[in-house]
C-alpha cells in the first residue's frame, strides 16, 4: 500500500515538473523568435517551424511527462510566437519596435 502511494505522489511530481519545462520553454521559444526578429525578419518564422515541428515530432513519440511537457511547451510557443507577429514593426535597418 505504501508502495503505491510513493509511486503515485512520483508520477504527480513529474508531472508537475513536465508543466514547468514546458512553461519554460514556451517563454523561451517566444524570447527566442522576438530576438531574432533584429538577425532578419524570415528567422522568427524558422525559428517557430522548427519549434513546432520539433515538439509534434517529440509529443508523438515520447510518453515521459517531463519529455511531453517539453514538447507541448514548443509547439505552444511557436503557435504563440507566429500569433505576435503583427505586433512587431521590422525597420529597413533590421531593428525591432512594437507596434502600439
Amino acid at each position: 500500500m505504501v508502495d503505491h502511494v510513493v509511486r503515485g505522489s512520483a508520477k504527480v511530481g513529474r508531472a508537475v515538473l513536465g508543466v514547468l519545462v514546458g512553461v519554460g520553454v514556451c517563454i523561451g521559444v517566444i524570447a527566442l523568435a522576438v530576438a531574432s526578429f533584429g538577425i532578419n525578419p524570415v528567422t522568427p518564422a524558422f525559428v517557430s517551424f522548427g519549434a513546432i515541428a520539433a515538439g509534434a515530432f517529440l509529443v508523438r513519440r515520447t510518453h515521459d511527462p517531463i519529455l511531453r511537457g517539453l514538447a507541448i511547451g514548443l509547439v505552444v510557443g511557436g503557435i504563440v510566437a507566429v500569433l505576435l507577429w503583427p505586433l512587431f514593426d521590422v525597420n529597413a535597418d533590421g531593428g525591432v519596435e512594437l507596434r502600439g
